[in-house]
């Protein structure tokens, strides 16, 4: 079962990049800055197989500086119509 369900995520998310209007395409990064969280959408450009996920970034931006102090950070993936988050 849970080979199943890796499965269908490590194929959704490679399907997104692929697929225009795919909710998986826009998501979310949460980064840590010195006192809170910070989240912000990126857009997803790449997934391969072993699931590294590759977004782009302007390299003077804070999240850039916040990954540097703490490289700690999540993404999220939410579909609104199949209430799904990954």
């Amino acid at each position: 079962m849970l080979n199943t369900i890796f499965t269908w995520i490590k194929t959704t998310l490679q399907e997104s990049i692929s697929v225009q209007k795919h909710p998986f395409r826009y998501c979310t990064l949460a980064t840590m800055d010195v006192s809170a969280p910070k989240l912000r959408t990126v857009v997803l450009r790449e997934v391969t197989n072993s699931l590294s996920i590759l977004f782009y970034t302007d390299a003077r931006t804070q999240k850039v500086k916040q990954i540097q102090r703490n490289p700690k950070a999540s993404l999220l993936f939410y579909d609104p119509i199949k209430m799904i988050q990954v």
